[in-house]
């Protein structure tokens, strides 16, 4: 039987992981609600066509510490067994790479620029940064490990919340939760495939390129990936207490 001590030491440690579960999704949700209201206090309030573009602009400190936050909090969760870690950790490393290789430049950023060009740049004048030599090659491996990035976060949301312990019976409110584990991982999903005809299609990414599709996917897919973590974390839907 357990003593005091350790019931105290095991009860800790759920808190911990609640809080952790909880800190991974209020970042998560925060990240593109910081950049919006960034767009809006930099006298501009127009928003780039993806997240990953505010990387060029003077909210890239916002977007590379959040994502990196996350990927490392990512890395400090254990889940149930050795699936779960690997899965979590592969994640963290694509979060980073997200978030240190940046997309590919486009010269239709609104926002002031990190890195301006000096006076006498030959360099087109549009162009309010100065793109890095290999930026296509480091913008297709961004765009890679962005959409492994989703992928595997739905992955974790869909096939490791949702598993239960053998020794655990599942309650009414495990398996609604489950419910909306699989839920927010078909969101993420959806939202990068959705987005695929945008990419491969020059009419399609014409025509809907004012919308911003780009941004609002991978908004709408951080919100689900937060809200997973926030029901993960308990923050609602709490398992009863026990008696």
């Amino acid at each position: 039987m357990e003593t005091q001590n350790q019931k105290k030491e095991n009860q800790s440690l759920v808190i911990h992981y609640y809080k952790l579960r909880q800190l991974i999704g209020v970042m998560g949700i925060a990240l593109p609600v910081l950049l919006i209201i960034g767009s809006h206090l930099n006298h501009c309030g127009h928003i780039e066509t993806s997240i990953s573009n505010f990387f060029y602009t003077n909210l890239r400190d916002v977007f590379v510490v959040t994502l990196s936050a996350v990927s490392l909090f990512l890395f400090t969760y254990k889940g149930y067994d050795k699936r779960d870690k690997i899965a979590i950790n592969i994640a963290g490393v694509l979060g980073l790479i997200v978030a240190f290789f940046p997309t590919t430049f486009q010269n239709d950023i609104c926002l002031p620029c990190y890195q301006l060009l000096p006076s006498d740049s030959s360099i087109i004048q549009s162009y309010k940064v100065i793109p890095c030599p290999h930026s296509a090659y480091i913008g297709d491996i961004h765009l890679g490990c962005a959409s492994l990035f989703f992928f595997t976060l739905a992955y974790i949301s869909i096939f490791l919340f949702t598993k239960t312990r053998k020794t655990e019976k599942p309650t009414h409110r495990k398996l609604i939760r489950n419910r909306f584990y699989r839920v927010c991982g078909c969101i993420m999903v959806g939202c990068i495939l959705l987005l695929v005809p945008y990419f491969l299609s020059d009419s399609i990414s014409s025509h809907l390129a004012e919308f911003k599709p780009v941004f609002w996917m991978e908004t709408i897919a951080l919100w689900a990936f937060g809200i997973s973590w926030l029901i993960k974390g308990q923050v609602v839907l709490k398992d009863k207490p026990e008696i």
